[in-house]
């Protein structure tokens, strides 16, 4: 280790710092460290440099100081990969090697962008507000801003959330075939888009494998989305992509401006954004990227194991593996090395610990999956009265549904818990409708929004008369707010709508005056609150609830209040398109309280980790999938799945499987006998002793119903 990683004592002022004046910056990031490593009287930046590194292993090291050549981190599950991309980073500062703004940091995640950031302004203090630190998606929203003007692009465009997209995809089938879509229909649609503009292939060519109708709606989708000035997030990448192919000049703006490129959680990068990396960087080899192979679990969204798998080769880069963790016991990383081992798509690492073995890898099989959901509550039981944290216990599985007795049984025991998936901030009914109101203010065009807002409170506007007021707004050649003001003053909506609606439409054009005079989205958002009458009609039944004692309903209408509370403050201090960005880009703006027992999926948990782990359910057709067993899915992503569920314990796990689930025999998962605790079906063999290349000895239990 390079001694402690404490950041206790202040640095001294960067005035004081005679390094740059000295003509000290010479040679490579690696040569700059170690020459403050070995300096015997440092200057007070060497010093920073020597505190940076502080506490490194010599991987983490060397992952954080190469800079000769491209560079691939292979960093296993809990071996410190964000510590190393931050330090990198401020490293990439202080030795002088590039300015804060000439550093792009990208990744998958708000939460990781914000840790990323949290963790840099404790390092770089102030200069830590310069580096770009952001998502992909992100980071083409604000490229899209910054340089669409250049090439004659609108710019103040806003992006749809994902059931506004399927509403609008409804509403396209509607439109071509007079009549509402079927939910398989409207799945297929969605589909059909998620194959033409998502998965890097040619829209025109992919069209040729779907059916017509859905091909179809999905260019009426496309088209609609530029009438309305929308964007969803698939349109970012992609228009991102087209913007550097039609401007040579921004592309030349966009690589000088960012000299060093560094990119989190590799592993899940689809095929476009690959080729957008290769297009920002050009000719630049300073290129960083950090990520695992073995817990690649979204191919699903076209995440392309090859990215990683070749970027050594493909890149000319230099590989640092980082397999010494800091998480789990050795008897966990084993079953996690165990397992991940037959997978033949990897690159390979080893990890390893200097803690104790720990308690050993448990595994029990239940008669059924209800008596296994109440086996695992108890045992929660005992590790909550043996001092646990709740928040320190999780149980994890590969598909929510196989969750429904774990939450019975947690219910009947009077445990809390958290539930994850459960409904985000930006989805609740009072959030929706507002931000319905704040893009209205902000695209006039934007007829989602439009159809939202004006039936967030009652304004006697159905379904019929928001027909009306788009079909007018197509015939004036208008936007679908003047259309509607044009109709109540002309008297040609009922009576019983006119005032309301012109009302809403005298709101909304008197804010969006103030938007345009540069009014901040916390006042804006005040001024919609009270004028549209939305916080006083929550307020109205707040009142009625308590007066006839219905709990429930107060409960419910007291946190639709404190939630649009929190929107205010979310809304500070930025301007609109700045609010509708975050909004419209944000997994989860609200936090969970934290304080129970964690239950969700595999996927849902990646990147958690907890004292306690139990995962149930681990049986042919739950985990690996249906799907994977009969060839539609990646058995070796299934594996991986178990792997990354395996690595989210810090010293005690459990594996389980039923005989019985969801009404039907279940058996055991082949992955139980990769891991020794089951037997082959054919051989009799305990599971690490046959060949991985051999023929999976459960195949042919494939067709098992389940």
């Amino acid at each position: 280790m390079y001694g402690r990683y404490d950041f206790a004592e202040p640095f001294s002022p960067w005035a004081d710092d005679e390094f740059f004046n000295q003509g000290v910056f010479e040679g490579t990031l690696s040569e700059r460290v170690q020459a403050a490593l070995d300096a015997p009287h440092p200057t007070s930046n060497q010093q920073r440099l020597v505190k940076l590194v502080e506490g490194m292993t010599p991987d983490q090291f060397e992952a954080a100081t190469f800079d000769e050549q491209p560079l691939l981190v292979l960093a296993g599950a809990g071996t410190g990969k964000t510590r190393v991309l931050t330090v990198r980073i401020a490293l990439l500062v202080t030795a002088g090697m590039a300015q804060p703004s000439e550093i792009l940091a990208l990744t998958f995640t708000n939460k990781a962008a914000k840790e990323m950031g949290t963790r840099l302004k404790r390092m770089l203090d102030l200069d830590a507000v310069a580096v770009t630190a952001t998502t992909f998606h992100a980071f083409c929203a604000r490229m899209l801003r910054d340089y669409g003007g250049e090439i004659g692009w609108q710019t103040d465009w806003t992006i749809l959330d994902s059931d506004e997209m399927r509403k609008m995809m409804r509403n396209c089938w509607k439109d071509r075939f007079s009549s509402p879509p079927t939910k398989d229909e409207l799945n297929d649609v969605e589909q059909a888009h998620d194959v033409m503009f998502c998965a890097g292939n040619s829209p025109e060519e992919a069209q040729k494998d779907l059916a017509e109708a859905s091909a179809h709606t999905v260019w009426d989708y496309q088209a609609r989305k530029a009438r309305e000035n929308v964007k969803d997030f698939s349109d970012l990448i992609t228009e991102m992509a087209q913007m550097l192919e039609r401007s040579p000049w921004v592309l030349k703006e966009i690589q000088r401006r960012f000299k060093y490129v560094l990119v989190d959680e590799y592993q899940d990068t689809d095929g476009r954004q690959e080729a957008l990396l290769r297009k920002i960087l050009g000719d630049n080899p300073n290129v960083t990227v950090v990520g695992d192979e073995d817990q690649l679990v979204y191919t699903w969204r076209h995440a392309k194991i090859e990215n990683i798998l070749n970027f050594g080769t493909r890149w000319n880069a230099h590989t640092v593996r980082l397999q010494l963790n800091f998480r789990s016991t050795q008897n966990i990383l084993d079953a996690a090395n165990r397992l991940i081992r037959y997978n033949k798509n990897r690159l390979g690492k080893e990890l390893y610990t200097f803690e104790d073995d720990g308690p050993k890898v448990a595994h029990s099989e239940f008669e059924s999956a209800y008596d296994e959901a109440r086996w695992i509550v108890d045992r929660i039981e005992e590790d909550i009265a043996a001092g646990v944290p709740r928040e320190e216990i999780a149980v994890l599985v590969r598909a929510s549904h196989a969750l429904n007795f774990v939450e019975q049984a947690l219910n009947q025991k009077g445990i809390r818990y958290t539930l994850s998936g459960g409904k985000k901030f930006q989805d609740r009914v009072e959030i929706k409708d507002m931000c319905a109101h704040l893009r209205l203010i902000a695209n006039a065009h934007d007829s989602m929004a439009f159809e939202r807002a004006i039936t967030s409170i009652k304004r006697n506007v159905g379904a019929g008369l928001l027909e009306d007021i788009a079909a007018a707004a197509k015939r004036m050649r208008t936007d679908i707010t003047d259309a509607a003001r044009r109709m109540a003053l002309g008297g040609i909506i009922p009576q019983n709508a006119r005032g309301p609606v012109l009302q809403f439409c005298r709101t909304i054009a008197s804010v969006a005056a103030d938007a345009v005079h540069g009014e901040l989205a916390d006042v804006i958002l005040t001024k919609l609150l009270e004028d549209t009458g939305y916080t006083d009609a929550i307020k109205a039944d707040l009142a009625e609830a308590k007066e006839n004692g219905d709990n429930d309903a107060v409960d419910a209408l007291s946190t639709r209040l404190t939630n649009l509370d929190d929107l205010l403050n979310i809304a500070k201090d930025k301007n609109l398109t700045e609010f509708l960005d975050h909004l419209g880009l944000s997994e989860d703006t609200r936090k969970d309280d934290g304080k129970g027992v964690w239950i969700g999926t595999i996927h849902a948990a990646k990147g958690l980790e907890f004292f306690n782990v139990y995962l149930p359910g681990w049986e042919q057709g739950v985990l690996p999938s249906k799907q994977a067993m009969k060839g539609d899915g990646d058995l070796e992503e299934e594996r991986r799945l178990g792997y990354v569920a395996i690595t989210r314990a810090r010293k005690k796990l459990h594996i389980s499987h039923s005989l019985q689930r969801f009404g039907q025999d279940a058996w055991a998962s082949c992955f139980l006998a990769d891991l020794g605790f089951v037997e082959r079906p054919d051989t009799g063999e305990v599971a690490g002793l046959y060949d991985p290349d051999a023929v999976n000895p459960f195949d042919d239990l494939a067709d098992v119903p389940f």
